[in-house]
C-alpha cells in the first residue's frame, strides 16, 4: 500500500478555494496573488492543527468532518464574499457592500468615488454573517487602515452579542487618506435613546471632528437610518448641521435623543436643520431640549429680545411659542403665538414659574426625571392639558397632592372636589388674555393672577392673594376700563389687588385688604 501524502492531500483541498479566489480578481484591487497567499496562509494553519497524526485519507477525511463548517470571508473595497465549508461541498456567497447613507451610495463602481471604504477588523464578523448568512472563521482583505497590503485575520464572534455593539465603517478621501465620514452600524440594537446613551461619546467626537463631512447610523440590517451633515445640500442650497432622519420613530423614538445630547442652535455654533424622510430641511430656531433640559434657562431671555436684528426676532417668536406651549424645540414654520410678546406685561412670579414648568415638562418628556410620586411639584396647563406631578390616594379615598400646586387656566378651571391639598401646601394660578372663570374653594392659601380679560375668581377660606390683572408696574397694566372682573374672595385674610379695570369685590369675613387703582 502506498504512504498516505498528507501534503497532497492539504494542497488539494487548498487548490480548490484557490481556484475559487482566482475568479474573482476584478474585485480584488488587482492583487489575486496576495490573496491567495494569504487564503494559502490560513489554510494551512487550520489543515496542519486538524490533521496532526493522520495515517490516512480516511482518517483525514473524519478529521476534516469533525472539524465542522469552516468558512473563509473576503473584503475588499469593491465587495463582500465569503467560502462556506472550505474542507467539504463548497459554496460561495457574494454581496455588493452596504453604503447607505455615505456619499458614495448607490455610485456604480464604475464611476470615479473620491472615497475608499475600510471596516475596523474587529467588527468584520457582523458583515459576513449580515451579508452572506453564517458568521466566518477568518477573513482575508484590505481592512485596518489605508489601501495596501492584503492582510488576514482570524475570528471570534463571542462579543457580537452585546447589545447596543458598535460595528464601525470608515470612508477616506483616495487622495489624502483622511477619514471624511464614518457609520456606526449598531448591533443587537436597543431604541436610539439606549444606543445613544451608550455610545453617543464616540459618536459626538466624530460628530464634531472638523475633518469629518457626515456620520452615518444604523441599527442591526445597516440601511442607513439617521445622517448628520456638517452640510446637506439640497436645491443648490446648503444647510448647516443637519440631522437626516430616512427611518422616523417619532419625537421621543428618533428625535429628543439627539436633542438633549446637544446645545446648539446657540450663538457659537448657531445653526441647526432637521429632515424627515425626503422632505424639506428644516431650521430649528431653538432646542429647550439641549443640554438634558439645561437650555430651557434660556428662554426668558430669548423672549425678551426688544431688538431689530432679524434672527434674534425669530428666535424671540420661537421663544414665545415654547414657553406658551411647553415645546423643546421650535422649527422655522412654528405657528404664531400672541402671548409673551412684552414679558413686562407679566410678573416675575408668572415668568419664573412657567420657566420651571417647561423645564420639567422637558425632562419628564426625556425620561430624565421621575415625576409621579405625591412629593414631585406640581403643574397643570388647563389648555394642553400637559402635568408634571402626580396626585396620590389617601385612605379616605380622596387625592392628595403634597408639594405646592401651580396651575395656568385658559378658559374656565374649578378644584376639583376629589382632590384635596395637603396642610402646607399653597396653590399658585396665572390667568392669561382670556375671559376667566377660577373657581378655587380650598381651605389652603391661594395665589391667583387673573391676567388681562374680564375674569371671574372665587376661592375660599385660606388667607388669598388676588391680582385680578397681574402683580406688574401700572404703566404695564393693560387692563381696559370695558373690562370688568369680578371676585368672590372667601374668609381669611385676604388681599385684592385690583387692575385699570371695572372690579367687584366681594369678601367674608376676616381682616381684608383691598387695593384699587383706576378701575
Amino acid at each position: 500500500m502506498a504512504e498516505f501524502d498528507i501534503q497532497a492531500y492539504k494542497n488539494a483541498k487548498i487548490n480548490v478555494v484557490v481556484d475559487i479566489i482566482k475568479t474573482k480578481n476584478e474585485v480584488m484591487d488587482g492583487d489575486v496573488a496576495g490573496a491567495i497567499e494569504s487564503a494559502v496562509d490560513l489554510i494551512e494553519d487550520m489543515l496542519d492543527s486538524a490533521l496532526e497524526g493522520v495515517k490516512d485519507k480516511n482518517e483525514a477525511d473524519r478529521a476534516l468532518k469533525n472539524l465542522g463548517k469552516k468558512s473563509l470571508g473576503f473584503m475588499f473595497k469593491g465587495s463582500i464574499f465569503a467560502i462556506d465549508n472550505i474542507f467539504g461541498q463548497l459554496n460561495l456567497s457574494d454581496t455588493k457592500p452596504n453604503d447607505t447613507g455615505s456619499s458614495i451610495e448607490g455610485i456604480d463602481k464604475d464611476d470615479d468615488k473620491n472615497l475608499y471604504r475600510v471596516v475596523d477588523k474587529n467588527e468584520l464578523v457582523y458583515f459576513f454573517k449580515n451579508a452572506t448568512g453564517f458568521v466566518v472563521d477568518a477573513a482575508i482583505g484590505v481592512f485596518g487602515g489605508v489601501a495596501g497590503k492584503v492582510s488576514s485575520l482570524f475570528f471570534s464572534a463571542k462579543d457580537m452579542f452585546v447589545k447596543n455593539h458598535l460595528i464601525e465603517i470608515n470612508y477616506f478621501d483616495k487622495k489624502t487618506d483622511i477619514l471624511k465620514e464614518k457609520k456606526f452600524v449598531v448591533y443587537n440594537a436597543g431604541d436610539y435613546e439606549s444606543i445613544l446613551s451608550s455610545n453617543w461619546s464616540k459618536i459626538n467626537s466624530y460628530m464634531n471632528d472638523s475633518n469629518i463631512d457626515r456620520v452615518i447610523l444604523a441599527r442591526d440590517k445597516n440601511d442607513a437610518e439617521i445622517v448628520f451633515y456638517k452640510n446637506y445640500d439640497k436645491d443648490n442650497t446648503s444647510y448647516l448641521n443637519t440631522f437626516e432622519f430616512r427611518s422616523y420613530d417619532g419625537e421621543k423614538g428618533s428625535l429628543i435623543p439627539f436633542l438633549k445630547r446637544i446645545d446648539y442652535p446657540n450663538d457659537s455654533k448657531e445653526e441647526l436643520h432637521v429632515v424627515f424622510g425626503k422632505g424639506d430641511a428644516h431650521k430649528v430656531l431653538v432646542n429647550y431640549f439641549g443640554n438634558f433640559g439645561n437650555n430651557a434657562s434660556r428662554v426668558l431671555d430669548d423672549v425678551d429680545y426688544s431688538g431689530k436684528i432679524q434672527e434674534k426676532i425669530m428666535i424671540k417668536e420661537a421663544a414665545k411659542y415654547a414657553l406658551k406651549n411647553l415645546k423643546g424645540y421650535v422649527l422655522a414654520d412654528h405657528k404664531h403665538e400672541t402671548e409673551y410678546d412684552n414679558i413686562k406685561f407679566y410678573s416675575d412670579r408668572h415668568l419664573n414659574t412657567r420657566k420651571e414648568f417647561l423645564k420639567m415638562s422637558l425632562l419628564k418628556e426625556m425620561g430624565e426625571r421621575d415625576y409621579t410620586n405625591a412629593n414631585s411639584p406640581y403643574y397643570l396647563d388647563t389648555k394642553s392639558n400637559k402635568m408634571v406631578g402626580k396626585s396620590t390616594a389617601n385612605s379616605g379615598g380622596l387625592f392628595e397632592i403634597n408639594r405646592d400646586a401651580n396651575i395656568f387656566v385658559s378658559g374656565n378651571y374649578t378644584l376639583d372636589q376629589s382632590i384635596r391639598y395637603g396642610n402646607k401646601v399653597d396653590i399658585n394660578v396665572f390667568g392669561y388674555s382670556n375671559n376667566d372663570s377660577i373657581n378655587i374653594k380650598s381651605s389652603n392659601n391661594v395665589y391667583v393672577e387673573g391676567g388681562l380679560g374680564s375674569d371671574t375668581i372665587t376661592t375660599g377660606s385660606g388667607n388669598d392673594t388676588i391680582y385680578t390683572n397681574a402683580d406688574i408696574k401700572d404703566k404695564f397694566d393693560e387692563e381696559k376700563e370695558n373690562t370688568t372682573n369680578t371676585v368672590n374672595a372667601g374668609d381669611g385674610n385676604n388681599t385684592i389687588n385690583g387692575s385699570k379695570a371695572k372690579d367687584i369685590v366681594t369678601t367674608g369675613k376676616d381682616n381684608d385688604t383691598i387695593v384699587t387703582k383706576a378701575g
